[in-house]
C-alpha cells in the first residue's frame, strides 16, 4: 500500500527541485561567503583578556573569613594608582598615537570574601596587549 497524499514529497522530487534551483543556491552561498569574507577582513579585531592573582592568604579568623597579607581593595588601589599609570607611560612612549593605551582600557575587580584580584581589558588593535603586560 503506497499511497501518498498531495502534501508529501518524495526524495526524487526534492533532488529535482535542487537541480532546477542549483544556480540560485550556488549564488546565494557565494554571496553569503563573499559578504562574510569582506566583513572579516574589514572589521578591526578585538581581543579581551583577564589575569587573576590571589593575594597572600595567611589564615582564617574564627568566623571562617580569610585573613590576607594585603586587602583586595588595597591591592586594587596600588594597581590602579601606581602600577598601571607608570607602566602605561613606559609602554605609550614607544607607540604610535593611534595605538596608545589608556587607563580606561583596564578594569581591576575582585569578588567579596575572596583573595583573588583580576585585571581585565579589551583591545581592538593587535600586538599592543602583550607588550603592555610585559613586566620589567
Amino acid at each position: 500500500m503506497n499511497v501518498q497524499s498531495e502534501e508529501e514529497i518524495s526524495l526524487g522530487q526534492l533532488f529535482e527541485i535542487f537541480r532546477e534551483k542549483k544556480r540560485v543556491i550556488f549564488f546565494s552561498v557565494l554571496l553569503c561567503t563573499a559578504t562574510a569574507l569582506v566583513w572579516a577582513l574589514l572589521r578591526a579585531p578585538q581581543y579581551s583578556w583577564q589575569a587573576c592573582e590571589s593575594i597572600g592568604l595567611i589564615g582564617r579568623n574564627s568566623r571562617g573569613d580569610p585573613i590576607h597579607a594585603s586587602s583586595a581593595s588595597n591591592a586594587i588601589a596600588q594597581i590602579e594608582n601606581g602600577y598601571l599609570p607608570s607602566e602605561l607611560v613606559r609602554f605609550n612612549a614607544g607607540q604610535p598615537k593611534n595605538d596608545q593605551m589608556r587607563p580606561g582600557d583596564f578594569h581591576v575587580t575582585h569578588a567579596k570574601r575572596s583573595s583573588v584580584v583580576c585585571l581585565s581589558g579589551l583591545r581592538s588593535r593587535a600586538g599592543s596587549l602583550s607588550a603592555a603586560l610585559r613586566m620589567p
